[in-house]
């Protein structure tokens, strides 16, 4: 794990979770960066990084992305 892994980027992950949309079996999420920015407070480069961080623990998968918004598979923990 990187030391980017912490408490907010876990905080991040479940709220990806949670605001997912089950879809064949995958947990899936269209949001732009500014709405997680907006929701935990932090500058937008402190929550890429931690997005950054889950991307490279395998917890999330982006499908599609484009400047200001993104769609990613979410990994569920507990599956």
């Amino acid at each position: 794990m990187t030391n980017l892994m912490d408490e907010l980027a876990k905080d991040i992950h479940n709220y990806l979770l949670e605001i997912s949309t089950e879809f064949e079996g995958k947990h899936l999420v269209l949001i732009p960066i500014t709405e997680v920015v907006k929701k935990f407070g932090r500058n937008h480069r402190t929550i890429q990084r931690r997005i950054h961080a889950l991307k490279d623990e395998g917890l999330i998968c982006p499908v599609i992305k484009r400047n200001t918004i993104a769609l990613y598979h979410i990994h569920n923990l507990e599956e």
